[in-house]
């Protein structure tokens, strides 16, 4: 089975984490990839803990604020921290 792009970052993200917990820009795309596949919940708990790592960056606290009220197909999540989605891959 192919996974969607959206997996493979999910996918990235977590092994991001998994070697680096304070990584913002992994909870970001971790948190986008989740919003893209319709878990809400999960994007709104990585913003989250990505505002508690970076309080000061309004990029995440603006995401964090439209994850909230948004659909899935809406594209919040447009602004890169560090680097692109694709740099994920």
């Amino acid at each position: 089975m192919r996974q969607n792009k959206h997996e493979l970052v999910e996918a990235e993200a977590r092994r991001m984490l998994a070697s680096n917990p304070q990584s913002v820009v992994a909870r970001y795309y971790l948190a986008s990839a989740a919003f893209r596949a319709g878990n809400r919940d999960e994007a709104i708990s990585q913003l989250q803990v990505a505002q508690r790592m970076a309080p000061h960056d309004p990029r995440i606290k603006d995401t964090l604020e439209k994850a909230r009220t948004a659909e899935p197909e809406d594209h919040i999540f447009t602004t890169s921290l560090s680097m692109s989605f694709d740099d994920l891959l």
